[in-house]
């Protein structure tokens, strides 16, 4: 029961932040402006996996992080418009990303509150997800639900069109999330981030292919960052993988349990 309020309940709660945040910000800031400001909730993940002791400190971490939100922000650059109260959002909505993914983590690794499954995951998180979305949808949306708004369609075919679109919705954002902690129990915050912003960048080259939108030199510096910061990341990760895997291969098969214990405190620090 501790479990379920003390560490699920802020994942829930920041992940229903964190859409609702995010959607809103839209009706204030472009696409463009809003990619380059969520870019900064890798810089939350950092921030909090080092608070949370789920990362130890290292100069490639810091690298990585600034390589990949300066290669974002250059690959926004000079095509967006800047709007204070959407900007105030996104930075909101990227510190929700910050602690949601980081308490996940810790919630998915650490052995004294382990929940490994990721169905069990999102079994247990959607139930809060409804506690700060309810508010919002009555603040915002209350005074134009009504029984024609909601129930009244100009065509009988219509109720079916709108419940197959709502279930699409549903099975592609539950597979999503579903490989995301599936990720998550594997690697870490940071690295479920990066592959994130893989997509960010994808939706953008399609932005700028579908839409004709030209890309300058400063942006393509931006995707170059990017790439570079992901590369590094990788390349540290790999590193670190092999060396506690050699420190496994020769490690005695009578070493005791002091040893034992510290490969298993690295392996949550890494």
């Amino acid at each position: 029961m501790c479990l379920f309020f003390r560490w699920l309940a802020p994942i829930g709660i920041c992940a229903s932040l964190d859409i609702g945040l995010s959607n809103w910000a839209l009706e204030y800031v472009t696409v463009s402006l809003y990619t380059m400001a969520k870019s900064s909730s890798i810089l939350f993940i950092v921030a909090f996996s080092l608070l949370l002791r789920l990362e130890r400190w290292r100069t490639s971490l810091g690298v990585e992080a600034a390589f990949i939100a300066s290669g974002l922000f250059l690959f926004t650059w000079q095509s967006s418009q800047l709007d204070f109260t959407g900007l105030l959002l996104v930075e909101l909505a990227a510190s929700c990303t910050g602690i949601r993914w980081t308490v996940s983590q810790l919630v998915m690794q650490r052995d004294e509150h382990a929940v490994r499954n990721p169905l069990d995951m999102v079994a247990h998180v959607q139930p809060w997800m409804f506690i700060p979305i309810i508010p919002l949808v009555v603040f915002f949306e209350g005074p134009q639900l009504s029984y024609e708004t909601v129930f009244y369609y100009k065509g009988v075919e219509a109720p079916f069109q709108v419940l197959l679109l709502a279930c699409i919705g549903g099975l592609l954002a539950f597979c999503m999330e579903l490989s995301e902690y599936l990720l998550l129990v594997n690697t870490s915050g940071i690295t479920l981030n990066i592959f994130g912003i893989v997509k960010e960048i994808t939706t953008l080259l399609l932005a700028h292919m579908i839409n004709k939108d030209k890309l300058t030199y400063m942006n393509s510096m931006g995707l170059v960052l990017c790439f570079t910061g992901m590369l590094i990341h990788a390349f540290t990760r790999r590193r670190q993988s092999n060396e506690k895997e050699r420190k496994r291969t020769h490690l005695p098969k009578k070493a005791d349990d002091s040893t034992h214990m510290l490969l298993e405190a690295e392996d949550m620090d890494a």
